[in-house]
């Protein structure tokens, strides 16, 4: 059996290192069941990413007309493509990538006789971007039909929908998946309205793995200090004058990343705190002595370490809420900005809920892809 992964993953334009990542963890689970030959993460351009990463980001803007991002990316030239070069080497090294590439809904044809099955996987594939649905994350294009076609772990974003056209077309692209999971309780609340397909909630590809697979590309202690891990995905003015209070009163060095550039910290990063691939970023939160955030992945890396870590609110999305209530950590969400008690995190009944989770994750993957 041939499998194709597809997904917002490879191609990231903030270069967030939990859209590698999870990709990464998905393909790495995938090539341990038996009777799969060959899993390729299928290199997929979508069209809202389409001229936004890249080398010379300067240029592409250029060529766009984009002036104001064209001189956005003058600022930041040096730090992001470091980071952007860490990107690649992770892919190219961590991960298998098929020989072809696609940008648009066409040239698909003939990927159902490389691919016996599709998997579209994690993250919000399911929002709508730049105002439309896309079709490839839906599988529902006419050379798809003869692949088994399974969501995992999808994500909806804080998708709405206003018309009656959109609910048609959205219920359409619905019926092309065969198999539906996704991830987190308000994705499948939402999706449960537009299929009558079975729909459950899997944890996200970053904790079907255990630690000793992270561990293979954790990067070294990068401090010697200890230090409180301040990163986010959202710019949170609140959330970062929060954390260097709490670095301070319990004397810890602060360190704070992004993965989004934008106006308010666009001159804050050196290479230092920006220059980090994958492999750092676990790092970063593994030895931790307590992680901030507003980064879903972030999370999930700290579960699986077992490091103290507080979670933020991030816009409208669910997914930082989901999963914390998912493994019974209530206490680690905070919207006020204030943390009334300091309990240590119970692992032990994480752990054993994970387990579970992952137990679920495995026999619905196995019934979905027909392995005995």
């Amino acid at each position: 059996m041939n499998i194709g992964i597809i997904g917002i993953n490879i191609h990231t334009v903030d270069l967030n290192p939990g859209a590698v990542l999870h990709a990464w963890a998905f393909q790495k689970y995938i090539q341990r069941f038996n009777g799969i030959k060959d899993v390729d993460i299928i290199d997929y351009v979508p069209q809202h990413v389409k001229g936004r990463i890249g080398s010379d980001l300067f240029k592409q803007y250029l060529k766009q007309k984009d002036l104001k991002n064209a001189i956005k990316s003058l600022v930041y030239r040096r730090v992001y493509l470091h980071r952007f070069n860490k990107f690649n080497s992770f892919v190219e090294t961590q991960m298998c990538v098929g020989k072809e590439k696609f940008d648009s809904y066409d040239g698909w044809e003939g990927i159902e006789r490389k691919y016996q099955s599709l998997i579209v996987e994690s993250d919000v594939v399911w929002a709508k971007h730049n105002g439309e649905f896309n079709r490839v994350f839906f599988l529902s294009l006419p050379c798809m039909k003869n692949t088994t076609r399974i969501a995992y772990a999808t994500d909806i974003g804080n998708l709405e929908i206003g018309t009656q056209a959109e609910e048609s077309e959205f219920i359409e692209l619905l019926s092309s998946v065969e198999h539906i999971s996704c991830r987190g309780k308000h994705s499948e609340v939402f999706l449960k309205q537009y299929t009558d397909k079975n729909v459950v909630s899997l944890i996200d590809p970053t904790l079907l793995l255990n630690t000793s697979d992270y561990d293979k590309i954790c990067t070294p202690r990068r401090r010697r200090s200890r230090y409180l891990y301040c990163y986010y995905i959202d710019y949170d003015k609140r959330l970062i004058h929060f954390a260097k209070k709490y670095a301070k009163m319990h004397g810890l060095q602060y360190i704070e990343a992004t993965s989004r550039i934008t106006k308010e910290n666009i001159f804050k990063f050196d290479r230092k705190t920006y220059n980090i691939g994958v492999e750092e970023f676990i790092s970063e939160i593994k030895y931790a002595d307590i992680v901030m955030t507003n980064s879903f992945h972030a999370c999930c890396v700290s579960i699986q370490y077992h490091v103290n870590f507080y979670a933020f609110p991030r816009r409208d999305e669910y997914k930082v809420f989901d999963l914390v209530n998912q493994m019974q950590m209530q206490d680690r969400y905070i919207t006020s900005y204030t943390i009334d008690n300091e309990s240590d995190i119970d692992y032990e009944n994480v752990d054993l809920i994970l387990n579970n989770e992952r137990e679920k994750s495995r026999i619905w993957l196995t019934k979905a892809l027909e392995i005995s």
